[in-house]
């Protein structure tokens, strides 16, 4: 059973591989691929700054992207992971490319990553959230029920998946608790100065092994923005993957551990 408010998931033996998931969500949106990567990995998943599990926000600890990669590299540090594999999705891949850019990634998987959005992209992606979060705090009852049915589920899991009627109901009730956790609005703020394109002028210092992986059915990383990353690492390895949405572990969950594993199997 899912336990809504653990922080971290410790598990499997082997090199440290670390996974950093996507905002408004939680270290469980990579269920699909734990027993996959710890049969071979030493694998961290934390939960971020603000996220429902992770620390609370606060006036002195605002869930800016500076506060939450300090958050998640005393984490590192505390396990002991210095330079381990890392694996971010979405503002995680924003945040596995800091790592990379800081020599604390021996290698970086960037799935869908943000951060090289226009300004109006991006405040069209808080308003998305903004009322993603209002509409799961207000109709949770409602929502959790139309879960239970393969279609509604694909419809409500639309912007993380292509295929939501195949993620199981527990993991969907705990994206949809997830969601309606998160302040939006004060993550909006506190990152108001910064968070358009925080990596996109220094991506090139990342000189670390990089593979990027991009659903092409991605409604909040387009085929452009990828492309932008891509010119500034052009050696890095690509894959574009049919049918699939902004959360790829969830639509081709074996496709993605495998992919991960080869990649950083150096």
């Amino acid at each position: 059973m899912i336990e809504p408010h653990a922080a971290i998931y410790r598990g499997g033996e082997g090199r440290p591989l670390v996974l950093l998931h996507a905002g408004w969500t939680s270290w469980r949106i990579w269920t699909p691929v734990l027993d996959r990567l710890s049969a071979e990995r030493d694998v961290l998943a934390p939960t971020m700054l603000g996220h429902l599990g992770g620390p609370a926000i606060s006036s002195e600890n605002p869930p800016s992207l500076e506060n939450i990669l300090r958050h998640i590299i005393s984490i590192l540090d505390e396990a002991g992971f210095d330079r381990p594999d890392v694996v971010g999705n979405s503002v995680g891949g924003i945040l596995a490319m800091e790592l990379g850019r800081m020599n604390r990634a021996r290698s970086v998987v960037a799935i869908c990553p943000e951060g090289k959005q226009s300004r109006l992209h991006a405040l069209s992606l808080f308003a998305r959230g903004f009322l993603a979060h209002q509409a799961a705090r207000r109709l949770s009852p409602v929502l959790k029920q139309a879960l239970h049915v393969g279609y509604f589920r694909k419809r409500l899991l639309r912007s993380a998946s292509a295929r939501g009627d195949r993620i199981p109901v527990e993991l969907s009730n705990h994206l949809l608790s997830a969601i309606s956790y998160c302040n939006v609005l004060k993550t909006l703020l506190a990152n108001v100065d910064g968070l358009w394109n925080p990596v996109s002028e220094n991506v090139s210092d990342v000189k670390c092994p990089v593979y990027f992986m991009w659903g092409k059915q991605d409604t909040f990383v387009s085929e452009k923005e990828m492309n932008s990353y891509r010119a500034d690492l052009p050696h890095a390895k690509y894959l574009a993957i049919d049918n699939c949405g902004h959360c790829p572990q969830l639509d081709w969950p074996d496709l993605v551990a495998d992919e991960i594993l080869s990649f950083t199997d150096f």
